[in-house]
């Protein structure tokens, strides 16, 4: 459990920087603007929802460990 809370907080500060480096919805948001605020919601959890894919199904296929 620790390690998610851990995996998902790093994913949580990787979203914020290229939000606050890409996109400009995330500086609206801290202003207060419903439109910029349900944007940066909606992308969060699409962007939790394609971590957690890669992390079940994706990962382990792409960095296969080659067995002796």
């Amino acid at each position: 459990m620790k390690n998610v809370v851990i995996k998902f907080s790093l994913f949580t500060v990787i979203y914020i920087l290229f939000s606050w480096i890409i996109a400009n919805d995330f500086v609206c948001a801290l202003k207060g603007d419903p439109l910029c605020m349900q944007n940066v919601a909606i992308r969060y959890i699409i962007f939790i929802v394609l971590m957690v894919v890669y992390e079940k199904w994706v990962k382990d296929k792409v960095f296969k460990r080659k067995e002796k």
